[in-house]
């Protein structure tokens, strides 16, 4: 993440931070600047072996310091002189690093420095005694060390000796090993980033040893050595050199901008991405990557939903792919995924189409569930209404994208409102919702067939619920038959045929029987179905529009009812049976004959509706039309010889 125009820090280092896995290693290079002007290491040794000895070139500085020591210079009083100056105080990166961590509880920085400039900055900050202090040797558990720990030594610890010549960094690292044992500890469980180290500081060197290759290690250094830090097991975050008073201010920026960020509260970010989404996407990356960052965190991105508009932000989240979630085969659980589907849906599909429009293209309309659902719901609830056309063009993409994978409940209210004006889509959803779905019941239990093969205990029910699918054939499509006859009629027969293939497939219904046709006592209303279940919604519907074709479409009508009645469902039987007998240019002879050349008389399944029409057409005939179908139907119906 660029957090400043000059820096960028990793995002494994942003997430470290926040989730209270980052550690702070501070070297020398803190304390240079003003106004704490301490020295660097290599500064340190020389003001510490004044005129005693000179360094030879190349001499470590450890052993240089460990000569001295050797040569009667007292290391550790003139290191203590030196870096105790009583002008020194801490600089803003002192500060800014412990704000860093956001709050006195979170603090973990390690330090190499004698100075006690981190402890002033914290009380400064905070207050006395709240951030915690360690000193070398008596050092914390690396894995969960917070506060700040000085792992060398401290100028306000007098018993123990600061780590400074090649006998002291032996001790620390070597025969005694506390520090080993600590680093080793803290690089195996935490993110650790170096600031204010040279890669040949001797302190780095030892470190080295400790350090533990595969472990989450940064510095933030100057370009230039980044061979020699990929050595270390370190990879380096780049600070650029400037040509000013002080060349390093582009780190201290860098720090005061992450903390500045870290520190922000709720409010603060829906300031700021209020204020940045208020416009065009800039082209500042560390401005560009604060608001990419922000899509990935789950309550900020609510801000971003909240105030972000138009299709320059659509493209904006399409690229940072935080959309990616909501397309494909599966959607992921990921946190607040619904506010960013329903952000697509409220501001882009009435308001932006053909920008939503183009990215589904081009995630090949694989849209996931969740993203499916979201626009379907929205799509049936948005005021003012679409325009028929754009309500249409969005039903069709989401007849495409899921297919027989549609969510009844989402699609149900749809049909109303794509009746006034987008008709072929309402028939379409109610088609779809019309269709059967199985439910298979537990136990299938022991039940076989002629040849042994078990059934299974099946039940069909329209996709659809019944009650959606009655409100939306009373209020959107019966009044509209007029227009939409004759594609409901394909679809209800479709239905109800699918239904019966089901059955028969699985076991359950065969050319004589069906359990749809059994539970339900008559075609026309009756009191034994003033409960409707499983395929009734969608019986009634297709006697509604039978009905209907008799009154207004009496070729249509004859049409259908001939076609359904050489089907072998024995529902689509019973109401062809039903229309002849709702037919009002009944002729009583024709209708008499067919139920004997048909054999209705021995369908039991057909029982009720054929002895209602033999009602009708017998009681509308003539004496001699009697005569002769009770003549006929007695020779039709003579038991078989031999038989009692």
């Amino acid at each position: 993440m660029w957090i400043t125009r000059d820096v960028e820090i990793p995002d494994e280092l942003i997430a470290a931070q926040r989730n209270g896995r980052l550690v702070l290693f501070a070297g020398a290079g803190v304390s240079i600047g003003s106004p704490s002007n301490l020295p660097s290491f290599t500064d340190l040794a020389d003001q510490i072996a004044g005129s005693a000895a000179t360094r030879i070139h190349g001499e470590p500085l450890d052993q240089f310091l460990g000569r001295c020591a050797q040569l009667g210079v007292d290391v550790q009083r003139r290191a203590r002189e030196i870096l105790g100056a009583p002008a020194s105080e801490p600089t803003t990166l002192h500060r800014e690093l412990i704000r860093l961590f956001g709050g006195p509880e979170h603090v973990r920085l390690v330090t190499t420095n004698f100075d006690g400039h981190f402890g002033k900055a914290a009380v400064e900050l905070y207050a006395a005694g709240v951030v915690p202090f360690y000193r070398a040797p008596a050092l914390p558990l690396g894995a969960t060390a917070s506060g700040i720990i000085h792992v060398h030594g401290a100028l306000e610890e007098r018993r123990h000796p600061l780590i400074l010549t090649d006998a002291d960094f032996g001790r620390a690292y070597l025969t005694e090993g506390w520090a080993t044992r600590f680093l080793l500890d803290l690089f195996l469980n935490n993110a650790v980033c170096f600031i204010g180290y040279g890669h040949a500081d001797p302190t780095m060197q030892y470190l080295a040893r400790a350090l533990v290759p595969g472990t989450a290690r940064f510095a933030l250094t100057t370009p230039g050595d980044d061979g020699r830090w990929s050595a270390l097991g370190v990879r380096p975050v780049h600070y650029p050199l400037r040509d000013a008073e002080d060349r390093h201010s582009a780190l201290s920026d860098a720090i005061l901008a992450w903390s500045t960020d870290a520190a922000r509260g709720v409010l603060d970010h829906e300031h700021q991405i209020k204020e940045l989404v208020s416009v065009p996407p800039v082209a500042e990356p560390h401005l560009t990557d604060y608001l990419r960052d922000a899509l990935r965190d789950p309550t900020r991105r609510g801000f971003f939903l909240r105030y972000a508009r138009g299709p320059e932000w659509l493209q904006f989240a399409r690229d940072s792919g935080v959309l990616d979630p909501l397309f494909g085969a599966t959607t992921s659980n990921e946190e607040g995924l619904e506010k960013l589907a329903g952000w697509l849906a409220e501001n882009f599909m009435v308001q932006h189409p053909s920008d939503l429009l183009a990215l589904l293209r081009a995630k090949q309309m694989q849209i996931g569930h969740l993203l499916w659902q979201i626009l379907a719901w929205h799509l049936s609830r948005v005021e003012p209404r679409p325009s028929s056309d754009l309500l249409a063009r969005w039903v069709t993409v989401l007849a495409i994208t899921r297919g027989h994978q549609w969510s009844a409940r989402s699609l149900s209210s749809l049909v109303e409102r794509c009746s006034e004006g987008a008709l072929d889509s309402a028939v379409m959803l109610y088609g779809h919702l019309a269709q059967p779905r199985v439910v298979v019941k537990d136990p299938w239990g022991d039940d076989t067939d002629s040849n042994g093969v078990p059934r299974l205990n099946l039940e069909v029910v329209p996709v659809g619920d019944q009650h959606d699918l009655q409100r939306a054939w009373e209020n959107a499509l019966k009044p509209r038959l007029g227009v939409c006859f004759q594609a409901v009629a394909t679809h209800l027969m479709s239905s109800i045929s699918r239904a019966h293939e089901l059955l028969r497939t699985g076991g359950g219904a065969t050319s004589q029987w069906d359990p749809m046709s059994y539970g339900r006592a008559g075609i026309e209303s009756h009191p034994q179905d003033a409960h409707p279940s499983g395929m009734d919604v969608v019986i009634d519907a297709a006697r509604d529009t039978l009905e209907f074709a008799i009154r207004e479409r009496q070729a249509a009508a004859e049409a259908l009812i001939n076609l359904w009645e050489g089907s072998s469902s024995q529902i689509l039987r019973r109401l062809a049976i039903h229309g002849r007998i709702e037919n009002p240019l009944l002729v009583p002879g024709d209708e008499l004959e067919r139920i004997l050349s048909n054999g209705w008389l021995d369908e039991l399944s057909l029982k009720h509706e054929v002895f209602r029409l033999l009602a009708k057409a017998y009681a509308a005939a003539d004496e001699p039309t009697r005569e002769s179908f009770l003549k006929r139907a007695r020779e039709v119906m003579k038991p078989t010889r031999g038989t009692n």
